[in-house]
């Protein structure tokens, strides 16, 4: 069983073009989506706090994150990042940032 906690994000893009964008992380591993609550109007420093049980087959698994952001019309892309779970698995667990990009490959965060 491997435990993340999504804590906070620090992002570089906005992408709401009226307010203050309404982050989410969602969390998928071997087509199981895992979500957290809609930080609303977090902009680009959102904070969820959330913590995750996933049975992992594999520490050599990807797991795909991703930043949406929620809107009424359907939720925006922000970034995404695949990570090896073996990355979580370094002595006892990890407290680091990970770096996410956008569809053309550039960083927000």
């Amino acid at each position: 069983m491997l435990r993340i906690n999504v804590v906070h994000g620090k992002l570089t893009k906005d992408v709401d073009a009226f307010g203050k964008q309404d982050p989410y992380v969602k969390i998928t591993y071997m087509g199981t989506p895992y979500k957290t609550r809609v930080h609303e109007n977090g902009g680009k420093n959102p904070v969820w706090n959330q913590a995750f049980d996933i049975r992992v087959g594999s520490i050599s698994d990807d797991m795909l994150f991703e930043v949406k952001d929620d809107d009424v019309v359907g939720a925006k892309l922000i970034g995404q990042a695949t990570i090896k779970a073996s990355s979580f698995c370094i002595n006892g667990g990890v407290r680091d940032y990970f770096t996410f990009t956008d569809t053309k490959g550039k960083s927000v965060g």
